[in-house]
């Protein structure tokens, strides 16, 4: 999952720390939820996975520098070896053919973004069946992993598949829902989706984001890129049994979440 307040990822570029001289080019990568300027975000969520990564990476031994990526070109990235390692993933069959999946790294929840006026119907809707017996179009992202049932179905079921309106940006599919092109949009991260619709309230005051039956809370791991060499992986991984030996992630957490 992929999490997602408007579609952006951060990357961690990171060297070894070994007082050697790294070329740009060798330096492995880090992609994680949350904005460069951590001092400057008021988004907790984002704070979250930038410790997360931050503590890992560091603890590997490396030293991490920020930047921005979409999801699409990070997932693209971590494909090629261009990104190490991205926190904050679904473990699905299709990435581990390009992922090594370290850990678990927190539990997310997707959930259903729809106009306010809508909320009390969109609540009666129990299953994924009554989903589709609506007979309305509903938004998705690309290359997003919502839940099991969900993701596996889109596969199976062609009427299912019918009614998702594909889009590249988790944003533009608000503005969808709220010119009502489409009834609602899943979205990959309750949490941050909400922290989005309160900061951006002006632009998006008539849109609620709602806990769905078939959409359960869910592991999101740190997954590093089959293209990283066997050292890194094995110091990235060693450093992930530290870490959740001492509950260091869970720590992390409670002080955002509590």
């Amino acid at each position: 999952m992929n999490h997602r307040i408007t579609g952006l990822y951060l990357g961690v570029f990171i060297m070894l720390c070994a007082g050697l001289p790294v070329r740009a080019e060798s330096m492995p990568t880090v992609s994680v939820l949350g904005v460069e300027d951590f001092a400057a975000s008021t988004n907790a969520w984002e704070k979250i996975h930038y410790q997360l990564a931050e503590a890992l990476v560091q603890k590997a031994g490396y030293q991490p520098l920020f930047r921005q990526l979409p999801w699409n070109r990070a997932m693209a990235y971590i494909r090629d070896g261009r990104l190490d390692l991205i926190s904050s993933l679904s473990r699905t069959p299709e990435r581990e053919a390009y992922i090594h999946f370290i850990g678990v790294a927190t539990h997310e929840q997707a959930g259903l973004v729809v106009r306010r006026a809508d909320v009390a119907a969109v609540r009666r809707l129990r299953t994924l069946d009554d989903l589709i017996a609506t007979g309305d179009s509903w938004g998705i992202q690309e290359n997003v992993w919502y839940a099991e049932a969900l993701n596996r179905r889109l596969k199976q079921d062609p009427a299912l598949r019918r009614q998702l309106d594909s889009e590249t940006s988790a944003t533009l599919n608000l503005r969808k829902v709220q010119k009502g092109w489409i009834r609602g949009a899943l979205v990959e991260n309750i949490a941050a989706t909400r922290h989005q619709l309160r900061e951006e309230r002006s632009r998006f005051a008539d849109l609620a984001v709602l806990e769905m039956p078939f959409l359960p809370a869910a592991p999101v791991y740190f997954g590093i890129s089959r293209k990283v060499s066997a050292d890194k992986r094995a110091r990235l991984q060693a450093a992930y049994e530290k870490l959740a030996g001492q509950q260091h992630f869970e720590h992390i957490l409670d002080h955002w979440t509590r």
